[in-house]
């Protein structure tokens, strides 16, 4: 007969011990599923509603091609190269962080002249940092996926994608009501 063990001076007692491992798993997947939703959040009002935003501030057709054009350009001959060195350097955390505050701050800087050039300039720089965001989610999520098979990658990202279809769909109602800077801020703070 075993006696049972009294946890000692900075022991934890046994339910503590098996509990904190599920504990972890869940604070991972939750940290996971509110980064996705942030990144899908910004993306579902970005989608339908930023050429409005940007036509709404004097951009013509022409102008918004040209626009989207830039960002994906930058966004093929850049993210390959930025991903692969947050992979070899192991900071994709990092790289996910510094990545989203710097897109709230070219979002931000883009109001500061409404001037096509300025227009142009921001959205070559939206290429370059908005683009890595989701791969390095994607990857940090698939890691955690293989350290703890607690963590579900499906369900992380699926609260992404109900988040953007929410974003997406909800917002058209608050931009009828209070206009196309809603959408903006969303970008913003997504």
């Amino acid at each position: 007969m075993q006696r049972s063990r009294t946890p000692g001076h900075g022991e934890r007692p046994h339910w503590i011990r098996a509990a904190a491992p599920r504990m972890l798993a869940h604070l991972l997947h939750t940290r996971l599923a509110f980064a996705f939703i942030a990144a899908f959040v910004a993306l579902g009002a970005w989608m339908p509603y930023w050429s409005l935003w940007l036509e709404d501030h004097g951009c013509t057709k022409a102008q918004l091609g040209l626009l989207s054009t830039t960002a994906i350009i930058v966004r093929v001959l850049t993210t390959p190269a930025v991903l692969a060195r947050a992979e070899l350097r192991r900071r994709r955390r990092g790289a996910l962080i510094g990545f989203a505050l710097a897109s709230a701050g070219v979002m931000i800087a883009l109001r500061a002249h409404e001037a096509f050039w300025w227009y142009l300039a921001m959205h070559a720089l939206i290429g370059f940092v908005h683009p890595p965001q989701i791969p390095l989610l994607d990857a940090m999520t698939i890691r955690a996926v293989h350290t703890d098979p607690r963590v579900r990658y499906a369900r992380v990202r699926t609260a992404g994608s109900i988040a953007f279809l929410l974003t997406a769909l909800g917002l058209g109602v608050v931009v009828e009501r209070h206009g196309l800077d809603v959408a903006y801020w969303t970008i913003v703070g997504g």
